[in-house]
């Protein structure tokens, strides 16, 4: 059970991380931030 948490706090970390990271570039699904 502690394992399957685990793997989904990491999961939305990373799809975050990479979620700002294409919002910083400009390729993000919000466009750019303000």
């Amino acid at each position: 059970m502690k394992a399957v948490f685990l793997n989904g706090a990491l999961f939305w970390r990373v799809k975050l991380f990479l979620t700002e990271a294409s919002a910083s570039q400009g390729f993000g699904p919000k466009g750019r931030a303000p």
